[in-house]
């Protein structure tokens, strides 16, 4: 099953963003959440996961992004205009909305323990 990955960044972002303010992600940070998402829904289901890594799937999903962040060439920083706006609101409902079940539990537990780690670093 291809996955779009736009909906676990804006997770990642936005959960993140909830539980320790954290406002700023370097784009290889996102795509290597993605990545361990991806391996552990499948270590999980035994079920064939992926993404596409092309420039077009990483171009249209940082057009999504820009909704609520500003982007630049390393990174996106969360822009509190555009996440609280209606606009921003919408993508992040839909986006989160359209994360399978299987996929959303593996966000929970990668972004968890990427925070207790991070806590545990302080």
């Amino acid at each position: 099953m291809i996955v779009d990955f736009s909906p676990i960044i804006i997770y990642k972002i936005v959960k993140d963003y909830e539980a320790t303010g954290r406002t700023s992600f370097f784009k290889t940070e996102l795509y290597d959440f993605v990545d361990k998402v991806i391996s552990h829904t499948i270590k999980n289901t035994n079920e064939l996961y992926s993404f596409s890594h092309t420039a077009e799937a990483k171009k249209l999903c940082l057009e999504k992004v820009s909704t609520i962040c500003d982007v630049s060439p390393t990174s996106v920083e969360i822009n509190d205009e555009k996440l609280n706006s209606l606009e921003g609101q919408k993508l992040i409902s839909s986006q989160i909305d359209s994360i399978n079940y299987t996929c959303l539990e593996a966000c929970r537990s990668i972004l968890n323990e990427e925070i207790s780690i991070n806590n545990s670093l302080l």
